[in-house]
């Protein structure tokens, strides 16, 4: 089950919304099943170097700590919901990369206090008990 939370900017009143941790759909053997709709390679569709991942998988371990994590880009300083993983094989490792479609630069896991990316003024918790699944 994962949790999701609601930020606000007291400024400017824009809203962020985070969804971390893992769910149903999030069940490790569904992920690297090439055959399942929703596998990994899916969920990682608009991620770095895919074409990779789709050459690990079928041998692949995916590694434990994986899930929705918060990305900011360090240039538009943005938030991004995105699915963080590892995947091993006996001889290579991936980990999930994300790039910014507006500012091509690489996505970082974003760090508390979430500032807002307009006023850049620490964002407010108005909700924090949203599960979803």
């Amino acid at each position: 089950m994962g949790t999701g939370y609601i930020w606000k900017c007291p400024k400017c009143n824009k809203e962020l919304s985070i969804f971390t941790g893992i769910g149903f759909l999030f069940y490790d053997k569904m992920l690297m099943d090439m055959n399942f709709s929703s596998n990994l390679l899916h969920m990682y569709e608009d991620g770095y170097n895919k074409e990779k991942l789709k050459e690990l998988m079928p041998n692949g371990v995916l590694k434990k700590g994986y899930g929705l994590k918060l990305f900011q880009c360090p240039e538009c300083k943005e938030y991004h919901n995105k699915i963080y993983f590892k995947v091993e094989t006996e001889n290579e490792s991936f980990i999930s990369k994300y790039i910014c479609k507006k500012c091509n630069k690489k996505l970082r896991i974003a760090r508390k206090p979430y500032q807002c990316s307009k006023c850049n003024v620490d964002l407010k918790l108005i909700d924090d008990g949203i599960l979803w699944d």
